[in-house]
């Protein structure tokens, strides 16, 4: 792969160029405040990687370096502890470029198992902190409001009963008869804009449930992401 590294540091870390070079990728440093040269070759690099402490307190900094970045390139943070492990998973070599919100759900994977964030543009959820953006405004979502969203964006593209929800979130029994899950429904769908507007839609499927559907070709992938109760 051919990736372009950004770090807090001036210097480039030995540490991190080592795991980069082990693991077979090409690899070239920026600066932060040079991340906008990139758009001047936007197919130079398959991915920006961001190797640094993630938390919501950097989240607007990384918003703005994303947001300097070609439109075409995934982006990806981890942390200096969590890089080896990713890069397995990312493989060896160069991959065919493809669609970005396909890549960028793909890369979601990686983000959720290393740092408990979920980031499928413009959606991310923070399941260790139960907080959810759509770009940089948050959303005020209940905590029940919160597991739901975290259920959905975790099983994309996946048709979910009515009854495994009641019984996962809610922990109810298969013959109990509430309206609750659609009324949480309903408020998730509104708050969360997923009405096609952002290219998601959460979808009732008749006598069946509801389905989130993710707008890259591919999906976004289920992630084995589980979150604790908010409540």
């Amino acid at each position: 792969m051919r990736l372009a590294i950004f770090t807090g540091k001036s210097i480039p870390s030995p540490t991190v160029s080592r795991l980069l070079e082990r693991a077979g990728h090409d690899f070239e440093w920026f600066a932060v405040q040079d991340a906008a040269e990139l758009r001047v070759r936007p197919d130079r690099y398959d991915l920006a990687l961001c190797i640094g402490a993630f938390d919501n307190e950097r989240g607007r900094c990384l918003q703005r370096l994303q947001d300097s970045l070609p439109s075409t390139l995934p982006f990806l943070v981890t942390t200096v502890d969590s890089l080896s492990g990713l890069l397995s998973r990312l493989g060896h070599g160069r991959v065919k470029p493809i669609r970005i919100t396909a890549v960028d759900c793909r890369i979601t994977e990686a983000v959720a198992a290393d740092s408990n964030i979920i980031w499928c543009p413009p959606y991310r959820l923070d399941a260790a902190k139960c907080r959810a953006w759509i770009n940089e405004y948050e959303v005020p979502l209940t905590p029940r409001e919160f597991e739901l969203a975290l259920y959905f964006f975790t099983h994309p593209n996946e048709t979910v009963d009515r009854e495994r929800l009641l019984n996962e979130i809610w922990g109810y029994g298969d013959s109990v008869r509430t309206r609750t899950l659609d009324t949480h429904v309903s408020r998730l769908r509104s708050k969360m804009e997923l009405n096609d507007q952002h290219g998601w839609l959460l979808r009732s499927v008749y006598q069946r449930g509801y389905r989130l559907e993710c707008p890259g070709p591919e999906g976004c992938p289920s992630g084995a992401l589980a979150s604790e109760s908010c409540s």
